[in-house]
Protein backbone atom coordinates (compact mmCIF):
# COMPACT_ATOMS: atom_id res chain seq x y z
CA UNK A 1 0.00 0.00 0.00
CA UNK A 2 1.42 3.35 -0.73
CA UNK A 3 1.01 6.71 1.78
CA UNK A 4 -1.86 7.80 -0.26
CA UNK A 5 -3.92 4.66 0.40
CA UNK A 6 -4.12 2.69 -2.95
CA UNK A 7 -3.03 -0.97 -3.26
CA UNK A 8 -1.58 -1.51 -7.31
CA UNK A 9 -3.09 -4.78 -8.12
CA UNK A 10 -0.96 -4.97 -12.17
CA UNK A 11 -1.03 -1.39 -13.34
CA UNK A 12 -4.23 0.09 -11.31
CA UNK A 13 -4.43 1.09 -7.95
CA UNK A 14 -7.64 0.64 -5.71
CA UNK A 15 -8.43 2.79 -2.74
CA UNK A 16 -8.86 1.77 0.78
CA UNK A 17 -9.71 3.95 4.04
CA UNK A 18 -7.28 6.56 5.19
CA UNK A 19 -6.88 5.03 8.51
CA UNK A 20 -5.53 1.35 7.02
CA UNK A 21 -2.80 3.76 5.19
CA UNK A 22 0.38 2.10 6.68
CA UNK A 23 -1.06 -1.18 8.05
CA UNK A 24 -0.81 -4.97 6.34
CA UNK A 25 -3.85 -5.75 4.27
CA UNK A 26 -4.93 -9.18 2.15
CA UNK A 27 -6.37 -8.52 -1.21
CA UNK A 28 -8.01 -11.35 -3.64
CA UNK A 29 -9.24 -10.83 -7.15
CA UNK A 30 -11.36 -12.72 -9.72
CA UNK A 31 -12.66 -11.57 -13.22
CA UNK A 32 -15.36 -8.96 -11.58
CA UNK A 33 -13.73 -8.11 -8.70
CA UNK A 34 -11.02 -7.01 -6.07
CA UNK A 35 -11.81 -7.42 -2.24
CA UNK A 36 -9.01 -5.91 -0.12
CA UNK A 37 -9.11 -7.06 3.85
CA UNK A 38 -7.57 -5.69 6.67
CA UNK A 39 -9.13 -8.21 9.08
CA UNK A 40 -12.03 -10.63 9.92
CA UNK A 41 -14.71 -7.49 10.16
CA UNK A 42 -13.59 -5.74 7.36
CA UNK A 43 -13.44 -5.67 3.81
CA UNK A 44 -13.42 -3.07 1.26
CA UNK A 45 -14.35 -4.37 -2.67
CA UNK A 46 -13.84 -2.74 -5.70
CA UNK A 47 -15.40 -3.47 -9.04
CA UNK A 48 -12.23 -4.59 -11.15
CA UNK A 49 -11.36 -2.27 -13.77
CA UNK A 50 -9.13 -4.82 -16.41
CA UNK A 51 -9.95 -3.15 -19.67
CA UNK A 52 -8.13 0.09 -18.72
CA UNK A 53 -4.25 0.51 -17.21
CA UNK A 54 -2.69 2.42 -15.34
CA UNK A 55 -5.88 3.50 -13.60
CA UNK A 56 -6.64 5.11 -9.87
CA UNK A 57 -9.86 3.35 -8.61
CA UNK A 58 -11.39 5.06 -5.45
CA UNK A 59 -14.36 4.66 -3.42
CA UNK A 60 -16.18 7.78 -2.40
CA UNK A 61 -15.71 6.83 1.49
CA UNK A 62 -11.90 6.89 0.91
CA UNK A 63 -11.79 10.06 0.36
CA UNK A 64 -9.66 12.29 2.27
CA UNK A 65 -7.61 15.74 3.03
CA UNK A 66 -3.80 16.36 2.75
CA UNK A 67 -1.55 16.98 4.71
CA UNK A 68 -2.30 13.73 7.17
CA UNK A 69 -0.58 13.94 9.90
CA UNK A 70 3.29 12.70 9.66
CA UNK A 71 2.48 11.21 5.60
CA UNK A 72 3.53 13.12 3.08
CA UNK A 73 2.03 13.15 -0.30
CA UNK A 74 3.78 10.65 -3.03
CA UNK A 75 2.43 9.75 -6.26
CA UNK A 76 5.03 7.04 -7.49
Amino acid sequence: MDVEGYIALHTNRYSVPVDWIGRRVESARNKDRIEIQLDARRLVAHRRVAEAEHQRIMLAGHRHSWPISGLSRFDP
